[in-house]
Parts: C-alpha cells; structure tokens; sequence
C-alpha cells in the first residue's frame, strides 16, 4: 500500500511573520513549506520592483518573480532569516507605499 505524504508544516521561524503579513491585505502569503515564502501582493499600486527596490536600499533582498513561469509582476519570494531581520523586512513590507 504506497504511502500517504503528510502536508508538510510551516517552518516554525516562519509561522509569525506569514501571519503578520497575512494580516495586511495587500498581501497574500502562500503557506510556507521550506525557508521561503512566496507573496502575492494584492495592491493596485505596489510591484515586487518596486518592493525590492525598497528592500535593497535597506539591506534586504527579496526575489522578484516576474520572471518565474506563470506568475508576474505582483509575486515577490524572499527566505526566513534571524528573527532581527525578519522584523526589519516585515517593517519594510508594511510600511510600503
């Protein structure tokens, strides 16, 4: 009888940040099944350019999507990192414009 795959669990690291962000409604965080999570911003305005942009100029880097197969300009992945730079990023997320 062949086995049954359990979903993989959200990287616990992981866990507060997607709900923090979840929680803004410009974002839509993809369950994380690994140390990255994928992002789609549901924001008229706002790119994954634009949000790397403002990632970069503060230190941070976040992969911009465009570019992957079926998604655009609205899909941004980045990887979990230390709790302090979680924190960073996440301020530099919520506080786009």
């Amino acid at each position: 009888e062949p086995e049954h795959k359990q979903p993989r669990e959200t990287p616990i690291a992981a866990k507060p940040f997607a709900l923090a962000l979840s929680a803004d409604r410009r974002y839509k965080v993809y369950t994380p099944t690994a140390n990255f999570m994928l992002v789609k911003i549901l924001d008229d305005v706002l790119t994954a350019e634009l949000l790397f942009e403002k990632a970069i100029r503060q230190g941070m880097m976040i992969r911009d999507c465009s570019t992957f197969p079926f998604l655009d300009q609205k899909f941004f992945r980045f990887c979990v990192m230390s709790p302090e730079m979680n924190d960073k990023l996440l301020a530099c997320l919520l506080d786009a414009h």
